[in-house]
């Protein structure tokens, strides 16, 4: 029988504790496994000596315990170990990994077979342990508090924001040979268990020290009395006597207190209110943080928030907690620390003279870490030439609370002090109608409209402040876009313009027109006889590595005819069904822009209309104007009758279950034009056909702000 001594265990010894068959056996058996993972951001990248637990995946569901929106559609691991198999020594699996010439072993579950393993090392309490949760703040506590920590012992800590009930059983596997394991716990790794021990993972830890960040409205909707009865939770895990360090600024911090004391009498508090242990003061942009009156530490938190100093003066108590002291040669690390963990990034550049700084924090938003932001930018000192926008996205996993929370945080900044305030991404568009105030600029869902409306918007030195959570939201995006296209947009190049109603010759936009091309050879060539409607298309490229939204996901190997993939190609802008279309008509991706290149000079395109296949951005630029658009509408007109009419299809399917794809423009339900064609996001650039009873016609638009008004423009146009 296989026991836990201290040291790593090997294949050999891992085989023997959870059972199952070597389905490619390892050459040497005896080697050690140094680190555990059941996602790929918990390797280890020192060294090859990991271990990776694949499963399927509703064997991820059932272990992870996860419901909801994380429980649609669970990935099956074993088909992304490819990606990674050069950084491990051993793979447990449920089925073979085929071409990954790794030692895999199989079992019936996975994920059992890593509890297995967790439980004999978490047995022997490898290293001092500290649990670190709460609503917001609790990935900043743990890297301060781990690396001050690592100044004095070998430490360890949970990868990134890996804070679930799966990845603290990951991280005490992986603390083998520290002294310190310092883990960052989620809300969801405390609501499972039977009572009266309803405790999640805290049935299994034990900790030296636990700390709580903040409580306040958190996922799923939970106010901060539902959240206090989570995160106090917490205090199960701990030895006894040993503390539970609670941050004193916590609004109902008297019941958190009490809700603790289920588990421990050991409460202590840090914070910036007079009755904390350990109290910090901020003067002049520098803190101080004392305890019985004694001075611990002071360290510059100039152009940091106030959470980021609640966290500075919790990770100076906590060293103080496990040493006994804190030393002066700890402060500047301390600082260093807190530039490091602060998540803001600062972009600047210069838009008609004028200089622009955007202040980016949407790597993550709860309540208080958007009430921390906003207070923080009204504060935010400039001149008094020098306007202050502020853009606010969406806190995610409110449930039923999503509407009265983002109103709460729209009274907030109603209350404010902002030049410009605006909305992005999903969920706040439905309460954007709150603001009542002349400075709000208005929602936006499409992040090349709302770039464009702030750098226009640029008539003297201006502070961009960016909150909200980027899960599934483009707002990740908007800084880097402001940056990337402020040329673009203030020097009117990426202004609308459209045949008729806005001509331009200096717009363009930054999408090419290979899609626009490939669709093009199509028609002629069925127009010509040389393709049939009828033929059938093998799958040669999907695009496994592109991280495109619109694709439609085809399988190598997989046969579908012309008409379907045409269809598909003229309704959505799908990069694998354009490569694969491109690659059917001229053999192979070189011969194909070979072909195309050569079709965009006889056509008379400008130099960089034609760059890649697809025509999406990328990193080598790309400049379509309103003449190329115009030319290329030209040639379409000339296409027969018979595939001309295939332009006027407004929807299309890859297959009969599967998912529909429309156009966006109500056009051609309205009758207006016979044909359309759009490329970029969102339909913001394209070709509409009309026919006066004798020919076609093709009117052509440029960086429209949203389809909606492109259908206007239009109708005006016919009744004109």
């Amino acid at each position: 029988m296989v026991t836990f001594n201290g040291d790593y265990f090997s294949m050999q010894e891992i085989a023997e504790i959870i059972g199952g068959e070597w389905v490619i056996p390892p050459v040497d058996a005896s080697l050690p496994i140094k680190h555990y993972a059941v996602y790929q951001g918990e390797l280890s990248t020192s060294d090859q000596a990991n271990l990776f637990f694949a499963m399927d995946g509703p064997t991820w569901v059932r272990g992870t315990g996860n419901a909801g929106m994380y429980a649609v559609n669970p990935p099956d691991s074993h088909k992304f170990v490819h990606k990674f198999a050069n950084q491990l020594r051993m793979i447990v699996v449920q089925r073979l990994i085929k071409d990954v010439n790794v030692p895999q072993l199989k079992v019936a579950n996975s994920y059992e077979a890593m509890k297995q393993i967790f439980a004999l090392i978490n047995a022997a309490q490898p290293s001092r342990n500290i649990g670190i949760t709460g609503t917001v703040g609790k990935s900043t506590m743990k890297a301060l508090l781990t690396g001050l920590l690592k100044l004095v012992a070998p430490t360890h800590s949970t990868p990134t924001n890996h804070n679930s009930r799966t990845s603290a059983r990951i991280t005490v596997m992986n603390s083998v040979g520290t002294t310190y394991n310092v883990l960052e716990i989620a809300l969801g790794a405390f609501w499972y268990g039977k009572k009266p021990k309803q405790v999640g993972i805290m049935q299994d830890l034990v900790l030296d020290l636990g700390i709580i960040t903040q409580v306040g409205i958190g996922q799923r909707g939970y106010d901060e009395h539902a959240m206090a009865e989570f995160k106090t939770r917490l205090a199960y895990g701990l030895k006894p006597d040993r503390p539970l360090l609670v941050n004193g600024d916590i609004k109902n911090l008297a019941e958190v207190k009490q809700l603790a004391q289920r588990y421990t009498s050991r409460v202590i508090t840090y914070g910036m209110q007079a009755g904390c242990d350990y109290i910090g003061q901020v003067t002049d942009g520098y803190l101080q943080v004392r305890h019985q009156q004694q001075l611990l530490a002071a360290i510059d938190v100039r152009h940091f928030d106030a959470g980021l100093i609640s966290n500075a003066i919790g990770a100076i108590s906590a060293m103080t907690i496990l040493q006994g002291r804190f030393d002066a040669a700890w402060q500047d690390p301390l600082h260093q620390l807190c530039q490091q963990a602060n998540p803001r990034k600062v972009h600047t550049f210069m838009v008609n003279g004028h200089q622009v700084t955007v202040l980016d924090d949407t790597h993550n938003a709860e309540v208080l870490s958007m009430q921390n932001f906003i207070d923080f930018a009204q504060a935010y000192q400039v001149s008094s030439q020098t306007q202050k926008v502020f853009v606010m996205g969406r806190v995610i996993n409110l449930g039923d609370k999503t509407r009265a929370v983002h109103l709460q945080l729209i009274e907030k900044l109603m209350q404010s002090h902002f030049d410009q305030l605006y909305t992005f991404g999903p969920e706040i568009g439905s309460v954007a109608a709150a603001f009542k105030t002349a400075n709000f600029g208005g929602h936006f869902d499409q992040l090349d409209a709302l770039s464009r409306t702030l750098i226009q918007a640029i008539r003297t030195d201006t502070v961009i402040f960016i909150k909200g959570s980027g899960r599934n939201s483009g707002i990740t995006r908007l800084a880097p876009t402001l940056v990337r296209k402020a040329l673009y947009y203030s020097s009117g190049a990426g202004n609308f313009a459209m045949t008729q109603v806005a001509p331009s010759s200096g717009a363009y936009t930054q999408n090419g027109v290979g899609r626009l091309l490939v669709i093009l050879a199509c028609l002629e060539q069925l127009s010509q006889g040389k393709l049939h409607l009828t033929d059938r298309v093998t799958i040669t490229q999907d695009l496994a590595r592109d991280h495109s939204q619109h694709k439609v996901d085809l399988t190598i190997g997989d046969q579908y005819t012309l008409f379907t993939l045409l269809n598909l190609a003229i309704v959505v802008p799908a990069p694998d069904v354009i490569v694969n279309l491109a690659e059917f008509v001229y053999g192979d991706q070189q011969t194909a822009k070979a072909n195309l290149v050569n079709r965009a000079q006889a056509l008379g395109l400008s130099a960089h209309a034609f760059v890649n296949v697809t025509g999406r951005p990328m990193r080598q630029p790309q400049q379509t104007y309103l003449s190329d658009l115009e030319k290329i509408g030209a040639a379409f007109t000339e296409i027969s009758d018979d595939y001309f009419e295939l332009l006027s299809l407004q929807r299309a399917q890859l297959a009969p279950t599967g998912p529909i794809y429309q156009k966006y423009s109500r056009l051609l339900k309205t009758g207006q034009v016979f044909g359309s064609l759009f490329f970029g996001v969102a339909e913001t650039n394209g070709l509409l056909f009309l026919y006066d009873g004798r020919q076609k016609q093709a009117l052509v638009f440029l960086n429209a702000t949203k389809i909606a008004d492109v259908d206007q423009q239009v109708s005006a146009v016919i009744k004109a």
